[in-house]
């Protein structure tokens, strides 16, 4: 089973120190320095809204990474169905709409009754399923809808039986897909299984996802790492810290107030939002987080004018 490690504690890893500072008066713009080196006037470091932190040598959490999918949360999920055999006259709502609870969806003509049959949404959510077309015949066994509420869904994990030890209900969890490399949802562990599959060796964990922006799907591939009590020791910086400058993962450390020296870093593992460093930055430095792009910018801008 492959670990990764996740997000450490920040307060324990990072001393934060706001780089913002009130503008002088009739402040000059700095003489073009040496190469690999920004400098900018304390006016454009404070409408950059630059921060920086220093960095310290300490213990973050090894995480489990298991694999999954995304699904509905069944608990939150209904469907529309008839009670009698008949032919559909009319649908009132397709896939992607809201309903509200009791909102009429269908309307059946039905040869026991003397009027149209009403098929009612059982709960107030989203159509993600539509089955059926006006003059259908259908059956007591025929879902026309289905609704969910799709603010919070399930990923479905699959954790070997050797790791089984280090999950349980209440877990906070990580949940990335492949749709989004760069957002991270966030959940917890509602339902750990009872049983393990004899073909796979895996245990079943159902853990709770918020789907912020509705960007989440059903079907998705997912990872999801799950908060452990293992720890290990390392040189850490938040990943708004590292820019990719010419190929090379480059920092820039703060040597004096205005002045940026940008530093090739050569990178370990990475920690959800953070990254480990095995050289090329020393436990002390100051390296801007917020804002690093703008020095970016302004590196490349100067070797263009060179």
């Amino acid at each position: 089973m492959t670990r990764r490690l996740v997000l450490p504690a920040l307060l324990a890893l990072l001393v934060v120190a706001a780089c913002h500072r009130a503008p002088q008066e009739e402040e000059k713009a700095p003489a073009a320095g040496e190469k690999n080196v920004v400098k900018l006037t304390t006016e454009a470091v404070h409408n950059a809204g630059l921060e920086s932190v220093v960095v310290v040598r300490g213990k973050v959490d090894v995480p489990l990474v298991v694999p999954g999918h995304i699904s509905f949360d069944v608990n939150h999920t209904g469907k529309v169905t008839s009670t009698l055999e008949g032919r559909i006259t009319q649908m009132n709502y397709d896939v992607g709409q809201q309903v509200g609870k009791g909102d009429v969806m269908v309307l059946v003509d039905a040869p026991d009754l003397l009027h149209p049959l009403e098929l009612k949404a059982p709960m107030s959510g989203r159509v993600v399923e539509r089955h059926g077309a006006v003059g259908d015949m259908i059956d007591k066994t025929t879902a026309l809808y289905t609704i969910s509420n799709v603010a919070t869904l399930w990923c479905i994990a699959n954790v070997n039986e050797t790791d089984m030890s280090l999950v349980r209900v209440g877990q906070p969890a990580t949940v990335t897909v492949l749709s989004y490399p760069d957002d991270k949802f966030y959940g917890k562990v509602i339902r750990v299984g009872d049983s393990v599959n004899e073909e796979t060796r895996t245990l079943e964990v159902r853990i709770e996802v918020q789907n912020q922006g509705g960007m989440l799907k059903a079907g998705l591939f997912a990872n999801a790492a799950l908060r452990t009590t293992s720890a290990a020791e390392g040189l850490f910086v938040p990943d708004t810290s590292v820019q990719n400058v010419g190929g090379r993962s480059t920092v820039f450390v703060e040597e004096a107030p205005g002045t940026y020296r940008a530093t090739e870093v050569r990178l370990g593992h990475e920690i959800g939002t953070m990254h480990e460093v095995l050289d090329g930055l020393a436990a002390g430095a100051r390296v801007v987080t917020t804002g690093s792009f703008i020095l970016k910018s302004e590196l490349l801008k100067g070797e263009i004018e060179e």
